[in-house]
């Protein structure tokens, strides 16, 4: 990409990389770290006429979820629609992304970052 004086790199990280995620320490630091990759890649590229992107998503309807839901509601001695009440209800659009969603199945508009330089 150097050599062509022209890139696009778009990583995936998520939403657990800004805001941290109760029991989920490891998983929130490995996103934040790609979030300060792809930062600090951008500026270092930025010259080259490449972007660096990270794209990250909110919650999304995954085993991974829901095995999060069960745990934390044997933990709490509450039913797991309290527990996914109580995140849902955080998300502006009311609910988890759902397998229809781009982003869930990891579609994203590189074209749409922009290529106004070019």
């Amino acid at each position: 990409m150097t050599r062509a004086g022209y890139g696009r790199i778009v990583n995936i990280a998520s939403i657990a990389g800004k805001e941290g995620n109760p029991n989920a320490a490891a998983y929130a630091a490995a996103k934040g770290g790609l979030i300060a990759f792809s930062k600090s890649l951008a500026r270092e590229v930025a010259r080259y006429s490449i972007n660096v992107n990270c794209v990250c998503p909110g919650q999304m309807d995954t085993d991974m979820i829901r095995q999060l839901f069960r745990d934390r509601a044997q933990l709490r001695g509450i039913s797991e629609a309290e527990v996914a009440g109580a995140l849902t209800s955080r998300i502006p659009v009311g609910h988890l992304a759902r397998k229809e969603t781009p982003a869930y199945q990891g579609h994203v508009p590189a074209a749409s970052l922009g290529d106004a330089h070019r």
